[in-house]
């Protein structure tokens, strides 16, 4: 459930810099949204294969990028369309790769620290910033 909701919140926060004209720089927002993408790959491998994680998230993310450099007829009429655009990109970018490598990453470095680092078991400490409480909702004894 913790990772879940830590899935929802990287994405809201990717989407949020892709799509709110809040006045940020224009690296900002096109990177950062590349390492949240990134960042939820790796939350996602995690989840799926966590002995092999970081791997199946860098692979599925370069993969993607790597689809970019294909521009078959029905692929550049997909990417025309806008939310097939967003979710799938328009153009390669190797530093696009460098961020979704670092986000994933990130993932890893924060979900394998020592369990006597860490606040009550990895990502407990995000969900105050989201308003929310760690354990369902319940208060600790």
């Amino acid at each position: 459930m913790k990772r879940w909701l830590a899935v929802l919140a990287v994405a809201s926060v990717g989407i949020g810099l892709r799509l709110i004209p809040v006045g940020l720089p224009w690296e900002l927002t096109k990177y950062g949204g590349s390492l949240a993408w990134g960042a939820m790959f790796g939350l996602l491998g995690r989840m799926v294969a966590p002995r092999w994680a970081p791997w199946p998230a860098l692979w599925v993310l370069l993969a993607g990028e790597m689809l970019k450099l294909v521009q078959d007829s029905w692929l550049v009429a997909l990417r025309a369309n806008p939310v097939a655009g967003f979710l799938l990109g328009r153009t390669f970018s190797w530093w696009a790769v460098l961020a979704y490598a670092v986000g994933a990453l990130l993932v890893e470095i924060l979900e394998r620290r020592p369990k006597a680092r860490r606040t009550e078991g990895g990502w407990d400490d995000l969900l105050p910033v989201l308003g929310l409480r760690p354990h369902g909702g319940r208060r600790r004894p």
